[in-house]
Order: C-alpha cells, then sequence, then structure tokens
C-alpha cells in the first residue's frame, strides 16, 4: 500500500536555493496534486510537452485522468506532485518504484518557467523524499540513439549526477523511437546506514 505523502516544501524567494538554483516566483512551493487539479494540469501537460504523441502521454485529457485518479495523489500506479506558483502550476512531477528503487517517472516544467532552475529543485525533493523513505538510491530511464548518442533529457540528469547503472537495451518504449533505453541513478548514501535499524521506514 503506498503512503500518504504530506510534504509541503516553500520554496525560498530571496538568495540561492539550497540546490544553487536562481531565487524565482516567491511563494511557489511543492505539494501532492490533488483530484480538483485535474483541469489545470491537463494543460499544463499539454503546453509543456506540446507537438509530442498525445497517445504516449495520458497526462493530456482531463477527462482520461478524472477517470484513473485515486486518492490522494496517485494516477496510473505513481505519485503526482505539483510544483504551484501564486497564480498558477509552473510544474509537475510523478513519482513511482522501479525494482525497489524511487524513480521519478516524469517531469515537467511550463515553457514559460524552463531554464530558471525549478526542474532542479523538483529532481531534490524528490532525493528527499526518497532518502526518507529509506531508499539509497533515485532513479530515472532516459533514452540514447542506437548510435551511443545521449537525448537532451538524458544530458539534463547526468547534469544533476545521476550515472548509468543499466543498459543501454531495447525496451518496448525506446523501440517505438527507434532508440535505446538507460536507467540512471543518483547514491543518497542512506541504505547502508538504515540497513542495521531493520526494514526502512516506508518501504512495502
Amino acid at each position: 500500500m503506498r503512503r500518504r505523502v504530506p510534504d509541503l516544501e516553500r520554496l525560498r524567494g530571496s538568495g540561492l536555493s539550497s540546490d544553487g538554483g536562481p531565487k524565482r516566483n516567491r511563494g511557489a512551493r511543492i505539494r501532492p496534486a490533488r483530484s480538483a487539479d485535474i483541469p489545470e494540469l491537463a494543460r499544463l501537460y499539454r503546453d509543456a510537452l506540446r507537438g509530442a504523441d498525445p497517445s504516449e502521454f495520458p497526462w493530456w485529457d482531463a477527462e482520461e485522468l478524472r477517470r484513473r485518479w485515486k486518492a490522494p495523489n496517485v494516477v496510473l500506479g505513481v505519485e503526482m506532485f505539483l510544483l504551484e506558483g501564486p497564480d498558477r502550476l509552473i510544474g509537475a512531477m510523478t513519482i513511482g518504484r522501479l525494482d525497489g528503487d524511487l524513480e521519478v517517472d516524469g517531469l515537467v516544467i511550463h515553457p514559460r518557467f524552463q531554464q530558471m532552475g525549478y526542474g532542479r529543485r523538483f529532481v531534490r525533493f524528490a532525493e528527499r523524499l526518497a532518502a526518507r523513505r529509506g531508499h539509497r538510491r533515485i532513479v530515472v530511464e532516459e533514452l540514447m540513439s542506437q548510435e551511443g548518442v545521449p537525448s537532451r533529457e538524458y544530458g539534463y540528469w547526468a547534469g544533476l549526477g545521476y550515472r548509468p547503472i543499466l543498459g543501454p537495451r531495447p525496451t518496448a518504449f525506446s523501440r517505438r523511437r527507434g532508440m535505446l533505453e538507460v536507467r540512471l541513478a543518483r547514491d543518497l548514501g542512506v541504505g547502508s546506514r538504515r540497513a542495521s535499524r531493520g526494514r526502512p521506514k516506508g518501504h512495502r
């Protein structure tokens, strides 16, 4: 059973953030999504993923989201978190489990707010959440060409300290794009310390 996650992290509106991001949008915060967010959430995904194949992203369709939403913030088997500014949604992140690790399943930032450090703040939030739940690492899966050229998204995660641990290999998702998939991870350094204390909190 998934745990309820009441985490609410306010992003500081002055000075540099702890991860080095710029000061932006006083009062912005990260919070679990709610079913009431669905209409704006669908608009966010349509704006952020404009030009992509809609069939790959059920988040675009508000009615589909309503059908699949499970309280409090679980949809399609993953937890949904929002980065919310004073007057609109800035971004969304989905978090799941993959082979026992916490996985960033998806991350989108509205085009108006890209290249402003918000994605990095979202990632650091996910890493803190993973550590609190007792995970020793956090993972993400991205694409690489058949010739070994990483995707832009792969480069983004590599720049945040994520390193390949599996692949490149063909998967159903990557084959549809003629590419290979690579799993990247960042060691959180918490698993070994908690191992001696019994089963880590938050593990099923």
